[in-house]
């Protein structure tokens, strides 16, 4: 830890990720996005593999609640009459997305909205609806953070060059300390998930989910105790 003008500045990853100050973020890894019959994947997009990011994402969730750490799950949320979304998101998501006028994504109680079964929350797991890439924008999430003391978030899931990437810059300008796991992110092209970590490795630590793991381990979080 340093010190600089009498405060305290977290160093290591160590202390990044220490239980008792982090959360878990676990963003968007819904069925629409991730899974075969979704929409990115009935629209040509799911070009990338999901398998690895999910089995990851879910050892990170396994090793938060053995090692006490708070798990939050961001969950992008849609309406089929759009009563949350603006013109220009309409047109992100027709035109940029490529939905086309006949598709949305992530319709609230539909199958694609849903988590992927693999890493699906627990009864008592708090659960943040969203309406926009940046889990921050129009959500309790912020309050929520700050309400636990938290002061590092801990991001996976999908995409990395969208709402991972988007909800991790909001973090970092709302003073969070950010952790990235590179291997439990994805997006729907390699290349997109490439060019996102490049940026994100300059501004805030990006490193393997295997690091955080054993970080949490509850051997590691006794001696460190």
């Amino acid at each position: 830890m340093l010190i600089v003008a009498g405060k305290e500045i977290l160093e290591g990853l160590d202390e990044l990720v220490e239980p008792r100050r982090s959360a878990l973020l676990v963003i968007d890894v819904q069925n629409d996005f991730c899974s075969p019959g979704g929409i990115c994947d009935r629209t040509g997009q799911l070009k990338a593999p999901m398998t690895p990011m999910i089995a990851n994402v879910r050892r990170l969730i396994a090793a938060a609640r053995a090692g006490g750490v708070r798990v939050i799950y961001v969950q992008n949320t849609n309406y089929s009459d759009r009563r949350t979304a603006s013109p220009s998101h309409i047109r992100f998501h027709v035109v940029k997305r490529g939905y086309g006028l006949e598709h949305e994504s992530t319709l609230r109680g539909s199958w694609g909205w849903q988590f992927v079964d693999e890493i699906a929350p627990q009864p008592d797991d708090i659960v943040i609806e969203k309406h926009r890439s940046n889990a921050f924008i129009g959500t309790g999430l912020d309050m929520l953070l700050r309400a636990n003391g938290v002061e590092t978030v801990v991001l996976c899931g999908t995409a990395t060059h969208g709402c991972v990437e988007s909800s991790a810059r909001a973090a970092e300008g709302a003073d969070f300390y950010v952790v990235l796991c590179e291997d439990a992110c994805a997006a729907f092209k390699q290349e997109q998930h490439d060019a996102a970590i490049l940026v994100m490795r300059t501004r805030m630590e990006v490193v393997p989910t295997s690091e955080v793991v054993t970080l949490w381990s509850p051997a590691t979080t006794e001696d460190a105790a």
